[in-house]
């Protein structure tokens, strides 16, 4: 496993993605515009398996983003850990991430990073789909 500086490319490379994700159109603009918030890509050899990082939505507050394949979870303590550092070393004093509501592992996963939950459902949020909304304070 090697973490490195997110490129659009680790983005578009992704492959076999979770199950929640696989219906997230991912196009080369939408790539590109994540690259240039900065983030961070988790590889196997040289292939993107996870990708992630802290979009600005509004001054001060974060938008927490992942992008995850099935094979994260061979190394999930290590990509536990530094996305932990990763949001602790954040500028934002307020960052947000949203979780689809059937996706208990998700929910879990926020809940150990320190995000609280704010909002259970908003109905309908994306693709139809039904999200809760967690933030983490400082």
């Amino acid at each position: 496993m090697k973490l490195v500086a997110l490129r659009a490319e680790h983005i578009l490379g992704l492959e076999d993605l979770n199950a929640f994700q696989k219906d997230v159109p991912i196009s080369v603009e939408y790539a590109v515009s994540l690259e240039e918030g900065g983030g961070w890509a988790v590889l196997e050899g040289e292939k993107p398996i996870m990708c992630g990082g802290i979009a600005q939505s509004l001054p001060g507050c974060g938008h927490a983003w992942t992008i995850l394949t099935r094979r994260w979870r061979r190394y999930a303590r290590g990509i536990h850990e530094a996305v932990e550092m990763y949001l602790d070393t954040s500028d934002f004093e307020r960052i947000e991430s949203v979780v689809h509501c059937d996706h208990a592992a998700g929910h879990v996963w926020l809940k150990r990073l320190g995000f609280e939950l704010e909002c259970p459902r908003m109905r309908k949020w994306f693709n139809g789909n039904d999200y809760a909304l967690y933030a983490r304070v400082r």
